[in-house]
């Protein structure tokens, strides 16, 4: 869903309440969510728990590790320079 079905959505109270914390143009904030008492905004806060910290941290070592071996990543992106797939 889209900002303005999202929107749209939390207008007419078809969605009752969102809380969000990942938005289109971060870090920008599209300004007529701000006006909706149905909104909770956050600031890309939703990983912040130590398990989860971890376990990104755990990750970036394991993409590590497999990239260095000439394996492929656990976790790829577009952007990532792995030419053996």
């Amino acid at each position: 869903m889209g900002a303005p079905a999202l929107l749209a959505a939390l207008k007419s109270r078809t969605i009752h309440r969102a809380g969000l914390d990942v938005y289109v143009g971060e870090p920008n904030i599209n300004p007529a969510f701000l006006e909706l008492d149905n909104v909770t905004l956050l600031p890309h806060v939703g990983s912040a728990s130590v398990h989860t910290r971890n376990q990104m941290g755990q990750l970036v070592v394991d993409n590590l590790v497999a990239f260095v071996a000439g394996q492929p990543p656990k976790t790829p992106v577009a952007e990532t320079p792995f030419k053996g797939w």
